[in-house]
């Protein structure tokens, strides 16, 4: 099904307002969901919004957070998200930190009691349109092992990475292992096998498979470089913040309502240390160099803006069975019209 993107993200804000969402934190939320869709990357979007709309129906996470700072020094600021929707979370502390780099050039700002936050894409992409250098990371609940191993002892700790460009801004999002979970989903549903290197199944043997790998663990790209990042990932959320560690999510399977995630914010100032148009030029500069040398590449953050461009154009298709489970939880919170 076809369908014209202002329509369909209006319709998900109306859903997340009658869920019990503050308008204001509808919209927020709503906008993060369709600057993730836009990307047409095909995971964490628009398709995981059932499950997040079950737990707001299930109590699982707060709809209305007392997000609290619980410590600061100068640029650098911790805080506590009372169990908010990580979308919530994670705008708010990368709010925070831009608010930060603007009065020291640079902000941090992490949060513990937060829940899964969809990915890190939207909210660079918004902090680039806003002229500022940002990095976004969140650990996340085991999934992945070490190298030699088919235990899973660490999350695969997303990052992602935004600046400003000329004709794009960049936009680098990235777990630290080979697969996510919802890639992972992708491949069984489009019925396609996996790199051999990229997983091993519950018995610690590497597949092709991908229904196996979810049994047992992605690997970490580049194995000890993504190990090594899932460290730093790990340190910067959940150890700093004082949120829940590693150790503590092996035995809970369930994705929301354990303050599983913890999520930072580090935000630059460009202009604190050299004029906005100087440095789109020189990205630029960059982009035109790795041309030079292979016309087929692209900086991250390109196909995303041709897919945007496209999607407005022509409209997004969406599966008849996310129609119907968002008609049906629109009927369930009382939306008086279908999509």
């Amino acid at each position: 099904m076809k369908t014209n993107v202002e329509d369909l993200f209006q319709y998900i804000c109306e859903l997340f307002i009658a869920s019990g969402l503050e308008e204001k934190d509808a919209k927020v939320v709503t906008d993060i969901y369709k600057r993730a869709t836009l990307r047409g990357v095909g995971h964490h979007d628009i398709y995981d919004l059932p499950k997040r709309l079950e737990a707001i129906a299930n109590e699982k996470v707060n709809v209305k957070p007392n997000i609290s700072r619980q410590s600061s020094f100068q640029a650098i600021e911790s805080y506590d998200g009372d169990n908010g929707l990580g979308e919530l979370c994670s705008y708010y502390i990368t709010a925070r930190a831009k608010q930060l780099a603007d009065k020291f050039g640079i902000g941090f700002c992490n949060v513990s009691n937060s829940n899964h936050f969809l990915s890190a894409s939207p909210f660079i992409e918004d902090m680039s349109e806003q002229g500022y250098v940002t990095l976004l990371l969140s650990s996340a609940q085991p999934v992945m092992s070490m190298p030699g191993s088919s235990k899973t002892v660490i999350g695969n700790n997303p990052l992602g990475f935004g600046a400003p460009g000329k004709e794009y801004n960049i936009n680098f999002d990235s777990s630290m292992a080979y697969h996510s979970v919802g890639n992972l989903k992708a491949y069984v549903e489009e019925g396609k096998k996996i790199p051999s290197y990229t997983a091993v199944d519950e018995h610690g043997n590497f597949t092709t498979d991908p229904t196996e790998a979810l049994k047992g663990a992605a690997l970490p790209v580049g194995y000890h470089k993504g190990f090594g990042w899932a460290i730093i990932v790990e340190l910067l959320t959940t150890i700093l913040s004082g949120g829940v560690m590693v150790n503590e999510k092996q035995h809970i399977n369930e994705l929301f309502g354990h303050h599983f995630h913890s999520q930072a914010a580090i935000v630059l100032k460009i202009e604190g240390i050299v004029e906005m148009e100087v440095f789109k030029e020189r990205v630029e500069s960059l982009d035109d160099f790795m041309k030079d040398q292979n016309e087929s590449v692209r900086l991250p953050g390109e196909r995303s803006k041709q897919k945007k461009v496209h999607y407005y154009e022509e409209g997004i298709v969406i599966t008849e069975q996310l129609r119907n489970e968002l008609n049906e939880w629109g009927k369930r919170f009382g939306v008086d019209r279908k999509l």
